[in-house]
């Protein structure tokens, strides 16, 4: 959770080093889209744990 909070912060905290805006809203943007993906994941996962198939996805 912190190193969420730290990317969320990282574009309005002011640069260290070499470390640029430039650089750091990339890097995370980087950082958190696997973040949320694996979060999202993970939540449909325990969502369907348990349930056959046909029922873990919402019908199309």
């Amino acid at each position: 959770m912190a190193v969420l909070v730290l990317v969320l912060l990282m574009p309005v905290l002011k640069p260290v080093g070499s470390l640029t805006a430039a650089v750091a809203t990339p890097l995370a943007a980087a950082i958190a889209a696997p973040l949320v993906l694996l979060a999202v994941a993970i939540a449909d996962a325990r969502r369907a744990w348990g349930h056959p198939p046909e029922e873990a996805a919402p019908p199309f």
